[in-house]
């Protein structure tokens, strides 16, 4: 009887992060560059924490931290590209999703900078799927910070993260 019961049981529902769906994450973001970005190209380590509030999870936004760590092997306060950058996804409700971007464009008009990053869901959530993210930032010094030794040690923004799941 137990297995009747259990043969006739409708099938799970489909998990939130179904083939096409979008999930579209915006929210705050400091990146920190180590060494400081100056005038002059230089390799260059950066990290960024993003707090995200993220649609298409379900009924409601889900909370998200992400973590980002990567480097720019010629990155200046005049360019800062960064092409080779993971980004770790862990939403409130217990999902992660692991991003591994391989594309990157920088424009940076009147101090602002706009960072296009495009890559991978290579675990988790949407795994399989393109990520998009694109990043407005202004610097956390002042402009001047460029023209010193130590350079301009990080930038503060408003982050969206697309990804559109496999």
């Amino acid at each position: 009887m137990c297995s009747l019961v259990l043969a006739g049981a409708p099938a799970a529902p489909a998990p939130a992060a179904e083939l096409g769906k979008k999930i579209v994450c915006e929210g705050a973001e400091n990146t920190r560059y180590s060494p400081g970005l100056t005038l002059l190209p230089k390799r260059v380590s950066l990290k960024a924490v993003s707090d995200y509030s993220c649609h298409g999870l379900g009924t409601t936004p889900v909370p998200a931290a992400g973590h980002s760590v990567g480097d720019s092997p010629g990155a200046s306060c005049l360019t800062v590209n960064s092409p080779r950058v993971r980004e770790r996804v862990r939403y409130a409700d217990g999902r992660k999703s692991l991003i591994v971007y391989g594309e990157s464009t920088a424009v940076r008009v009147a101090g602002l900078t706009v960072v296009t990053l495009t890559g991978r869901v290579t675990e988790g959530l949407g795994a399989g799927g393109t990520a998009h993210r694109t990043v407005r930032m202004l610097p956390a010094e002042p402009p001047t910070a460029c023209l010193t030794p130590t350079g301009l040690g990080g930038v503060t923004g408003v982050g969206t993260l697309r990804i559109l799941t496999g």
